[in-house]
């Protein structure tokens, strides 16, 4: 529903994840992670992974991390710009009036970044899947 702001976090939790972060962590891991849960820093952000079927709307585009959402805790540095170069490559291909090119670059973007875009947001789905099971079986 949203983000868990430090604030929300009382003793009784931060008690409880300094526990889990002793038993599952180790080593430098541990020490900060445990820093983080003493000095009060943590706080809860909701995952979220979105399956796009169309990237594409009319005159609209959606590029980078709003075309794929995937977990934080899977997520590929720069992933974002492969959208950015294949819309710039799209727009660069493309000719025709302004109106034109900018309809068609779109239509290629489209038909390029979709299925690379599912595909991160699967490999994340089955990431953080293995991640919560491996974490229920400790």
């Amino acid at each position: 529903m949203g983000s868990v702001p430090a604030t929300a976090i009382d003793d009784e939790l931060r008690a409880e994840l300094l526990a889990l972060a002793a038993a599952r962590w180790h080593g430098a891991a541990r020490e900060v992670i445990t820093s983080a849960i003493e000095r009060k820093v943590i706080f809860g952000t909701p995952l979220a992974e979105y399956l796009p079927e169309r990237l594409v709307a009319g005159r609209l585009g959606i590029v980078g991390d709003a075309a794929h959402v995937a977990s934080p805790m899977v997520g590929r540095l720069f992933i974002g710009l492969l959208d950015g170069a294949a819309f710039i490559d799209a727009v660069s291909r493309s000719g025709g009036t302004a109106a034109e090119a900018g309809t068609r670059a779109l239509r290629r973007y489209n038909e390029l970044r979709p299925t690379p875009n599912r595909n991160r947001v699967l490999e994340s789905l089955a990431t953080t899947r293995e991640l919560l099971l491996s974490t229920r079986a400790r």
